[in-house]
């Protein structure tokens, strides 16, 4: 199945502003999961990973929301990243 995050770059600033940049790897291969295996056509979805900043925990929080595209082949998927949450413990 093919997956199109249609505004990566929104995704790579706002994890990049919050100072989880490295973790974008991470999350998108949950997402990539997460859309392959569970997603309906028009859903929203969060992702979570834990992760250590300056030696406190930390979660990640990206909600993103699968769409329907007129057009789209039947294996492909398109995602949109729609905001991202930094919790600290």
């Amino acid at each position: 199945m093919h997956i199109h995050m249609i505004n990566k770059n929104q995704f790579e600033s706002d994890l990049e502003a919050a100072g989880f940049i490295r973790q974008a790897d991470d999350i998108i291969g949950k997402m990539k999961e997460y859309v392959t295996e569970y997603a309906a056509s028009s859903e929203r979805f969060l992702i979570e990973i834990q992760t250590v900043m300056n030696e406190y925990k930390a979660v990640v929080c990206a909600m993103f929301s699968t769409m329907e595209i007129a057009g789209a082949k039947k294996d492909e998927k398109h995602v949109e990243f729609e905001a991202c949450t930094v919790l600290c413990e």
